[in-house]
């Protein structure tokens, strides 16, 4: 019948081949050991129901929002964890303070990355496959289905999602010019197992901590900075201010000696000037009066002429009373 055995006596230390199956026997104590089939059977069977399970798992991860539940659609995000989300589900979460458990960890925008995914060319809504769709995302170098199965990495820097084969094949620079810049600190692994999130969770210890490490650095650089410019700026402002002082001292003192000199000796020089001018005026009308009757006549009245011409109204004046 193929050949089982109930129980054995242990007497000894003895090992069978029995239907490929190597049945160990062990003891010494007089006990007995159960060697059915059937148990053997049994161990196998439940090791595949839970990779079964665990591959099942994996795949659901690849398409469901970590926070609501709901189906993965773009955009879409990853926390440091290397879990997926819906990005208005989760920044919804945020800013209403409703984060789930499962999110505990994501306390706002800059632990996120949203992703930049290749759509899988084989990917159609119709094509089941026992059950089964095909993965909606691929890597665009090895082709491989984002599906659970393949282990995947974001690049936090730039937020690709690569094969972890396509980085181990190609290398970390071969990849800089289409995927980068990145380093390999930046990778974080897509919807890591059990046994692999405690190593993710001390990454993101890690990144965060270098994150703050680098934000003080720059908020004391920045406020060195500002002294600095304080400094100089108030220096400038000094010099500056005495600088002007100077030039409006100087300008005081230039228009204070214009002023003198026009208002002293400038001053008395000018009315000279004006009273020499009056003089020699005086002197060329008195020639030219001397000279010319007709230029004499414009600064002095004709006496014989306003003699004759008053005569000569009386006379006019009697003659038209007469008439009249």
């Amino acid at each position: 019948d193929g050949g089982t055995f109930a129980a054995l006596p242990v007497a000894f230390r003895t090992v069978f081949y029995f239907d490929n199956v190597v049945i160990t026997i062990m003891g010494g104590d007089g006990g007995t050991f159960a060697v059915k089939r059937a148990y053997v059977r049994g161990a196998k069977t439940e090791e595949k129901e839970e990779s079964k399970n665990l591959k099942q798992q994996q795949l659901l991860r690849t398409r469901l929002c970590t926070h609501s539940g709901e189906s993965l659609r773009v955009p879409i995000s990853c926390c440091e964890l290397g879990n997926l989300y819906n990005t208005e589900s989760i920044i919804s979460a945020l800013l209403d303070k409703k984060v789930s458990a499962a999110a505990s960890h994501v306390r706002n925008m800059k632990d996120l990355k949203q992703l930049k995914l290749f759509p899988n060319p084989n990917y159609s809504p119709d094509d089941e496959v026992d059950g089964e769709l095909p993965a909606m995302f691929s890597c665009p170098i090895t082709k491989m289905e984002f599906n659970g199965n393949h282990p995947f990495v974001a690049i936090w820097s730039t937020g690709y999602v690569l094969s972890e084969k396509a980085i181990k094949e190609l290398g970390i620079e071969a990849l800089q010019s289409e995927y980068g810049p990145f380093q390999a600190e930046d990778l974080v692994k897509l919807i890591p197992t059990q046994f692999e999130l405690e190593a993710q969770t001390a990454q993101m210890v890690q990144r965060r901590n270098k994150r703050k490490a680098e934000k003080a650095s720059k908020k004391e650089h920045r406020s060195t900075e500002e002294a600095g410019d304080g400094d100089v700026s108030q220096k400038e402002k000094r010099k500056r201010k005495h600088t002007e002082g100077e030039e409006g001292a100087n300008g005081k003192n230039k228009l204070a000696s214009s002023t003198s000199a026009d208002g002293s000796s400038g001053g008395v020089s000018s009315i000279s000037k004006s009273a020499s001018l009056v003089k020699s005026a005086a002197s060329v009308i008195k020639d030219q009066e001397q000279h010319s009757t007709v230029f004499k006549g414009l600064f002095h009245k004709d006496k014989e002429k306003d003699k004759h011409d008053r005569d000569l109204f009386m006379s006019v004046a009697g003659i038209r009373y007469t008439l009249g």
